[in-house]
């Protein structure tokens, strides 16, 4: 999605008629620290990105008056500034994004599989405790060697499977937390240290 950020300086002293002694300078996020504008001129850029909404899109303006500055059309203010992101990495984002999402899906799914499968192991090994109480009752020592040598087999896999998907479903959770906050080199930093 396109966006534009207009960030004016202090609008508290400056009258209408401001514009006739003061030009308009437009800087790039974060560049400008103190300064004034008037209302007027703020709500002149305003309407100029919006009559040319591709000179202003993907932009952050921040915007002051000062005598010193060249004199300018709007348009050619709104066109000198570059912009933060272009429309293919918004894609390639959307397109990252859209993989995670899908990734992060993927192992939401297989970790309720796990999560069933150890459901179902946990009834299995329960079975198994009942049996091998009623056979110790019972005095079947052989029965009660075969039942407890089952009991390892019955719960080693399961914990596993839960343990690798847990841990892959963190690591997805991370990288589209990072992705949704446009933190890119971050995540992909994240993805390093984790492989």
């Amino acid at each position: 999605m396109s966006y534009c950020i207009v960030r004016p300086g202090g609008m508290e002293r400056p009258t209408d008629d401001y514009k006739n002694t003061h030009n308009l300078t437009l800087k790039p996020r974060d560049s400008t620290f103190g300064g004034q504008v008037s209302r007027l001129q703020v709500a002149e850029l305003v309407t100029a990105a919006l009559v040319n909404p591709e000179l202003a899109a993907n932009k952050c303006l921040e915007l002051v008056a000062e005598t010193s500055a060249p004199a300018a059309s709007l348009a050619e203010l709104l066109d000198s500034l570059p912009t933060e992101i272009t429309k293919e990495e918004q894609e390639q984002l959307a397109e990252v994004e859209a993989e995670a999402r899908a990734e992060l899906a993927a192992a939401q799914a297989a970790l309720r599989e796990a999560q069933e499968a150890v459901a179902i192991s946990a009834d299995k090994l329960a079975e198994l405790n009942d049996a091998l109480k009623e056979a110790k009752v019972r005095g079947h020592g052989r029965l009660v060697s075969a039942k407890a040598a089952q009991l390892p087999d019955a719960l080693k896999a399961p914990k596993v499977l839960v343990a690798c998907m847990m841990r892959d479903f963190c690591f997805l959770a991370v990288l589209l937390c990072c992705l949704l906050q446009g933190r890119l080199g971050r995540a992909s930093c994240i993805v390093a240290s984790c492989i």
